[in-house]
Protein backbone atom coordinates (compact mmCIF):
# COMPACT_ATOMS: atom_id res chain seq x y z
CA UNK A 1 0.00 0.00 0.00
CA UNK A 2 1.29 3.39 -1.09
CA UNK A 3 2.62 5.45 1.96
CA UNK A 4 -0.06 8.56 0.86
CA UNK A 5 -2.98 6.13 1.04
CA UNK A 6 -1.56 4.59 4.78
CA UNK A 7 -1.47 7.95 6.48
CA UNK A 8 -4.35 9.02 5.07
CA UNK A 9 -6.18 5.84 6.69
CA UNK A 10 -4.47 6.66 9.68
CA UNK A 11 -5.61 10.20 10.29
CA UNK A 12 -9.08 8.83 9.26
CA UNK A 13 -8.92 6.57 12.10
CA UNK A 14 -7.84 8.38 14.54
CA UNK A 15 -10.13 10.55 13.91
CA UNK A 16 -12.78 8.04 14.97
CA UNK A 17 -10.69 6.94 17.68
CA UNK A 18 -11.13 10.51 19.44
CA UNK A 19 -14.92 10.57 18.97
CA UNK A 20 -14.35 9.10 23.04
CA UNK A 21 -12.40 12.17 24.05
CA UNK A 22 -11.87 15.77 22.91
CA UNK A 23 -8.84 16.39 24.84
CA UNK A 24 -6.15 17.84 23.63
CA UNK A 25 -2.84 16.04 23.19
CA UNK A 26 1.01 17.19 23.07
CA UNK A 27 2.62 16.95 19.65
CA UNK A 28 6.38 17.21 18.67
CA UNK A 29 6.88 19.39 15.68
CA UNK A 30 10.57 19.29 13.85
CA UNK A 31 11.16 22.43 11.69
CA UNK A 32 13.62 22.46 8.83
CA UNK A 33 14.77 25.25 7.24
CA UNK A 34 13.67 25.76 3.40
CA UNK A 35 15.16 28.48 0.64
CA UNK A 36 13.07 30.54 -1.27
CA UNK A 37 15.28 29.50 -4.07
CA UNK A 38 14.41 25.44 -4.37
CA UNK A 39 17.56 25.18 -7.41
CA UNK A 40 20.11 26.93 -5.07
CA UNK A 41 20.17 30.55 -6.71
CA UNK A 42 20.32 34.15 -4.57
CA UNK A 43 18.07 36.59 -3.82
CA UNK A 44 14.89 37.10 -1.49
CA UNK A 45 12.77 39.20 -3.06
CA UNK A 46 9.74 37.89 -5.13
CA UNK A 47 7.00 40.50 -6.17
CA UNK A 48 6.47 42.56 -3.73
CA UNK A 49 7.43 40.48 -0.98
CA UNK A 50 10.63 39.84 0.96
CA UNK A 51 11.29 36.20 1.90
CA UNK A 52 12.34 36.30 5.49
CA UNK A 53 11.96 32.86 6.52
CA UNK A 54 10.18 28.75 5.57
CA UNK A 55 10.76 25.65 7.05
CA UNK A 56 9.53 22.19 6.21
CA UNK A 57 7.45 20.66 9.56
CA UNK A 58 7.02 16.75 10.76
CA UNK A 59 5.82 15.19 13.31
CA UNK A 60 5.59 11.52 14.51
CA UNK A 61 1.86 12.17 15.17
CA UNK A 62 -0.41 10.22 12.63
CA UNK A 63 -3.12 13.25 12.24
CA UNK A 64 -0.49 16.11 11.69
CA UNK A 65 -0.78 17.61 8.27
CA UNK A 66 -3.73 18.32 5.76
CA UNK A 67 -3.87 22.23 7.09
CA UNK A 68 -6.31 24.26 5.18
CA UNK A 69 -6.57 27.22 7.92
CA UNK A 70 -4.20 29.59 9.65
CA UNK A 71 -4.07 32.19 11.91
CA UNK A 72 -1.05 33.64 13.77
CA UNK A 73 -1.74 35.83 16.89
CA UNK A 74 0.00 38.46 18.86
CA UNK A 75 2.64 36.62 20.99
CA UNK A 76 3.25 34.66 18.33
CA UNK A 77 0.79 31.48 18.62
CA UNK A 78 -0.46 29.96 15.31
CA UNK A 79 -3.92 27.97 14.87
CA UNK A 80 -4.59 26.07 12.40
CA UNK A 81 -7.39 23.55 11.40
CA UNK A 82 -7.05 20.52 8.75
CA UNK A 83 -9.63 18.94 6.59
CA UNK A 84 -9.84 15.80 8.28
CA UNK A 85 -11.32 17.03 11.52
CA UNK A 86 -8.00 18.79 13.28
CA UNK A 87 -6.56 21.68 15.20
CA UNK A 88 -3.32 22.63 15.76
CA UNK A 89 -1.69 24.66 18.00
CA UNK A 90 1.88 25.62 18.56
CA UNK A 91 4.29 28.54 19.66
CA UNK A 92 6.04 30.06 16.93
CA UNK A 93 9.92 31.36 17.88
CA UNK A 94 11.71 34.51 16.40
CA UNK A 95 14.30 36.67 16.44
CA UNK A 96 14.51 39.79 17.52
CA UNK A 97 13.77 41.66 14.23
CA UNK A 98 10.72 39.58 14.13
CA UNK A 99 11.75 36.99 11.57
CA UNK A 100 10.52 33.15 12.28
CA UNK A 101 13.12 30.81 13.93
CA UNK A 102 11.00 27.93 14.46
CA UNK A 103 7.92 26.45 15.93
CA UNK A 104 7.70 25.08 19.31
CA UNK A 105 5.86 21.96 20.54
CA UNK A 106 2.11 22.47 20.38
CA UNK A 107 -1.32 20.11 20.67
CA UNK A 108 -3.14 19.00 18.51
CA UNK A 109 -7.11 17.98 18.96
CA UNK A 110 -9.78 17.57 17.25
CA UNK A 111 -12.63 20.19 16.05
CA UNK A 112 -15.89 19.61 18.23
CA UNK A 113 -19.45 19.33 17.31
CA UNK A 114 -22.29 21.52 19.47
CA UNK A 115 -22.35 18.49 21.95
CA UNK A 116 -18.58 19.31 22.36
CA UNK A 117 -17.77 15.77 21.08
CA UNK A 118 -15.53 15.19 17.87
CA UNK A 119 -16.93 15.92 14.53
CA UNK A 120 -16.10 12.43 13.12
CA UNK A 121 -18.14 12.26 9.81
CA UNK A 122 -16.08 12.58 6.90
CA UNK A 123 -19.13 15.21 5.18
CA UNK A 124 -18.75 16.99 8.15
CA UNK A 125 -15.20 17.66 9.36
CA UNK A 126 -13.72 19.32 6.30
CA UNK A 127 -12.66 22.29 7.76
CA UNK A 128 -10.87 24.85 5.04
CA UNK A 129 -10.48 28.10 6.92
CA UNK A 130 -10.60 29.49 10.62
CA UNK A 131 -11.02 33.41 11.49
CA UNK A 132 -10.25 35.04 14.82
CA UNK A 133 -12.99 37.18 16.47
CA UNK A 134 -10.40 39.33 18.90
CA UNK A 135 -11.75 38.95 21.95
CA UNK A 136 -14.76 36.46 21.50
CA UNK A 137 -13.64 33.56 19.72
CA UNK A 138 -13.39 31.76 16.19
CA UNK A 139 -15.03 30.89 13.34
CA UNK A 140 -14.33 27.70 11.40
CA UNK A 141 -15.95 27.21 7.92
CA UNK A 142 -16.25 23.53 6.28
CA UNK A 143 -17.04 22.53 2.96
CA UNK A 144 -18.96 19.54 2.02
CA UNK A 145 -21.62 19.84 4.49
CA UNK A 146 -21.39 23.99 4.31
CA UNK A 147 -21.09 25.93 7.32
CA UNK A 148 -19.41 28.28 9.76
CA UNK A 149 -19.50 27.69 13.27
CA UNK A 150 -17.81 29.64 16.35
CA UNK A 151 -15.80 28.65 19.19
CA UNK A 152 -15.39 30.57 22.09
CA UNK A 153 -12.81 31.93 23.72
CA UNK A 154 -11.17 30.08 26.52
CA UNK A 155 -11.06 31.60 29.81
CA UNK A 156 -7.84 31.96 29.93
CA UNK A 157 -6.93 33.28 26.73
CA UNK A 158 -5.27 29.49 25.54
CA UNK A 159 -6.61 29.08 22.18
CA UNK A 160 -9.14 25.31 22.19
CA UNK A 161 -11.56 24.01 19.19
CA UNK A 162 -12.22 21.57 21.66
CA UNK A 163 -15.95 22.83 21.70
CA UNK A 164 -18.56 22.85 21.69
CA UNK A 165 -19.12 25.04 18.70
CA UNK A 166 -22.11 27.21 18.09
CA UNK A 167 -23.96 27.82 14.25
CA UNK A 168 -22.70 31.34 12.58
CA UNK A 169 -24.95 32.84 9.82
CA UNK A 170 -22.77 32.05 6.23
CA UNK A 171 -24.24 32.91 2.96
CA UNK A 172 -27.49 30.72 2.24
CA UNK A 173 -26.62 30.23 -1.10
CA UNK A 174 -23.56 28.10 -0.10
CA UNK A 175 -26.19 25.59 0.90
CA UNK A 176 -26.91 23.80 -2.18
CA UNK A 177 -23.55 24.46 -3.70
CA UNK A 178 -21.47 21.65 -4.99
CA UNK A 179 -19.53 19.86 -1.50
CA UNK A 180 -15.99 20.49 -3.00
CA UNK A 181 -16.71 24.29 -3.61
CA UNK A 182 -16.37 25.84 0.09
CA UNK A 183 -15.63 28.81 2.05
CA UNK A 184 -12.01 28.43 1.40
CA UNK A 185 -11.40 32.22 2.07
CA UNK A 186 -13.05 33.97 4.77
CA UNK A 187 -11.35 37.43 6.09
CA UNK A 188 -12.45 39.78 9.22
CA UNK A 189 -13.07 43.96 7.97
CA UNK A 190 -12.00 46.22 10.62
CA UNK A 191 -15.59 47.78 10.43
CA UNK A 192 -17.21 43.37 11.50
CA UNK A 193 -18.21 42.69 8.06
CA UNK A 194 -16.70 39.04 6.44
CA UNK A 195 -15.35 38.36 2.99
CA UNK A 196 -15.49 35.12 2.01
CA UNK A 197 -15.14 33.42 -1.47
CA UNK A 198 -16.21 30.23 -2.55
CA UNK A 199 -13.39 27.85 -4.45
CA UNK A 200 -14.93 27.84 -7.35
CA UNK A 201 -18.68 28.88 -7.25
CA UNK A 202 -19.05 31.07 -10.66
CA UNK A 203 -20.87 33.30 -12.37
CA UNK A 204 -22.33 33.20 -16.01
CA UNK A 205 -19.15 35.68 -17.38
CA UNK A 206 -16.80 33.24 -15.26
CA UNK A 207 -16.22 35.40 -12.44
CA UNK A 208 -15.63 33.76 -8.92
CA UNK A 209 -18.41 34.59 -6.90
CA UNK A 210 -17.81 35.50 -3.00
CA UNK A 211 -19.80 37.43 -0.57
CA UNK A 212 -19.53 40.82 1.80
CA UNK A 213 -21.32 41.19 4.89
CA UNK A 214 -23.21 41.60 8.39
CA UNK A 215 -23.37 37.90 9.40
CA UNK A 216 -24.73 39.17 12.94
CA UNK A 217 -27.82 40.46 10.49
CA UNK A 218 -27.78 37.84 8.36
CA UNK A 219 -27.03 40.40 5.17
CA UNK A 220 -25.26 38.74 2.76
CA UNK A 221 -24.44 40.38 -0.52
CA UNK A 222 -22.41 39.63 -3.72
CA UNK A 223 -18.92 40.38 -5.16
CA UNK A 224 -17.13 38.92 -7.72
CA UNK A 225 -13.40 38.26 -8.43
CA UNK A 226 -12.22 37.77 -12.52
CA UNK A 227 -10.71 34.67 -12.67
CA UNK A 228 -7.20 34.80 -14.01
CA UNK A 229 -5.27 31.84 -15.65
CA UNK A 230 -6.60 28.97 -13.29
CA UNK A 231 -6.16 30.53 -9.85
CA UNK A 232 -8.96 29.52 -7.18
CA UNK A 233 -8.73 31.54 -3.93
CA UNK A 234 -7.89 28.99 -0.94
CA UNK A 235 -7.01 31.72 1.80
CA UNK A 236 -7.61 35.58 2.89
CA UNK A 237 -6.34 37.86 5.69
CA UNK A 238 -6.95 41.41 6.30
CA UNK A 239 -3.70 43.74 6.81
CA UNK A 240 -3.39 46.58 9.41
CA UNK A 241 -5.15 48.71 6.46
CA UNK A 242 -8.30 46.93 5.99
CA UNK A 243 -7.20 46.07 2.38
CA UNK A 244 -6.68 42.18 1.95
CA UNK A 245 -4.68 39.59 0.58
CA UNK A 246 -5.72 36.95 -1.20
CA UNK A 247 -4.23 33.50 -1.70
CA UNK A 248 -5.12 31.98 -4.74
CA UNK A 249 -3.71 28.36 -6.22
CA UNK A 250 -3.28 26.47 -9.46
CA UNK A 251 -2.33 23.35 -10.39
CA UNK A 252 -1.05 21.80 -13.11
CA UNK A 253 -2.08 18.42 -13.59
CA UNK A 254 0.55 17.59 -16.65
CA UNK A 255 3.55 18.59 -14.36
CA UNK A 256 2.00 17.89 -11.04
CA UNK A 257 3.15 21.06 -9.94
CA UNK A 258 1.48 23.84 -7.21
CA UNK A 259 1.69 27.59 -8.39
CA UNK A 260 0.55 30.54 -5.47
CA UNK A 261 -0.46 33.94 -6.41
CA UNK A 262 -0.81 36.97 -3.87
CA UNK A 263 -3.19 39.44 -4.31
CA UNK A 264 -4.15 42.23 -2.99
CA UNK A 265 -8.08 43.45 -2.74
CA UNK A 266 -8.36 47.06 -1.76
CA UNK A 267 -10.80 48.00 1.12
CA UNK A 268 -12.37 50.92 -0.92
CA UNK A 269 -13.84 48.15 -3.57
CA UNK A 270 -15.36 46.37 -0.66
CA UNK A 271 -19.12 47.44 -1.52
CA UNK A 272 -22.30 44.90 -2.43
CA UNK A 273 -21.93 43.99 -6.00
CA UNK A 274 -18.74 44.86 -6.68
CA UNK A 275 -16.26 43.20 -9.21
CA UNK A 276 -13.26 43.26 -7.21
CA UNK A 277 -10.25 44.22 -8.97
CA UNK A 278 -6.81 42.36 -7.57
CA UNK A 279 -3.76 43.60 -7.89
CA UNK A 280 -0.54 41.30 -8.03
CA UNK A 281 1.68 40.97 -5.01
CA UNK A 282 3.52 37.90 -5.83
CA UNK A 283 4.02 34.61 -7.98
CA UNK A 284 5.37 31.72 -6.38
CA UNK A 285 6.18 28.86 -8.84
CA UNK A 286 9.02 26.33 -9.29
CA UNK A 287 12.10 26.98 -9.15
CA UNK A 288 10.84 28.46 -5.75
CA UNK A 289 9.55 26.87 -2.77
CA UNK A 290 6.09 26.19 -2.98
CA UNK A 291 3.55 23.45 -2.42
CA UNK A 292 -0.31 23.51 -1.71
CA UNK A 293 -0.47 26.41 -0.13
CA UNK A 294 -4.20 26.84 1.08
CA UNK A 295 -3.57 29.15 4.12
CA UNK A 296 -2.76 32.73 4.80
CA UNK A 297 -2.39 35.13 8.23
CA UNK A 298 -1.11 38.31 8.63
CA UNK A 299 0.65 39.99 11.69
CA UNK A 300 2.31 43.11 12.27
CA UNK A 301 6.05 42.78 13.21
CA UNK A 302 7.89 44.13 15.66
CA UNK A 303 8.67 47.15 13.62
CA UNK A 304 5.28 47.54 12.36
CA UNK A 305 6.08 45.90 9.00
CA UNK A 306 3.60 43.82 7.65
CA UNK A 307 4.29 39.90 7.82
CA UNK A 308 2.67 37.43 5.57
CA UNK A 309 2.49 33.71 6.66
CA UNK A 310 1.73 30.95 3.87
CA UNK A 311 0.89 27.51 5.37
CA UNK A 312 0.45 24.28 3.24
CA UNK A 313 -2.01 21.17 3.08
CA UNK A 314 0.32 18.07 2.26
CA UNK A 315 -2.87 15.73 1.89
CA UNK A 316 -1.26 13.36 3.74
CA UNK A 317 0.65 12.04 0.91
CA UNK A 318 4.08 11.44 0.78
CA UNK A 319 4.73 13.50 -2.57
CA UNK A 320 3.58 16.80 -0.48
CA UNK A 321 5.26 18.72 2.41
CA UNK A 322 3.65 21.09 5.12
CA UNK A 323 5.92 24.41 4.75
CA UNK A 324 5.36 27.37 6.58
CA UNK A 325 6.32 30.40 4.84
CA UNK A 326 7.16 34.34 6.45
CA UNK A 327 7.15 36.86 4.06
CA UNK A 328 7.36 40.40 4.64
CA UNK A 329 5.35 43.28 2.40
CA UNK A 330 7.55 45.70 1.35
CA UNK A 331 6.12 49.00 0.68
Amino acid sequence: MRTTTLRLLIAVALVASLHASAEPRPVTITASTVALHADGSSGDRVGRLRYRAGFHLTSGDDAFGGFSGLVVEEGGRMLAVSDQGHWLSAELVFAADGTLKGIAAGQMGALCDDDASPVIERERRDAEEIQALPGRGYLVSFERHHRIVFYEQAVDGVPSLTGPSRPFPFPPAMVTTRSNNGMEAVALLPDGRLLTFAEDLRTVEDDIIGWIGDPDRGDWRHVTLPTRDEFLPTGAATLPTGDVVLLERSFDKTTRTNSVRLTLLEARGFAPGARLEPRELALLESPLTVDNMEAVAVLPGPGGEVLIYLLSDDNYSDQQRTLLLQLELVE
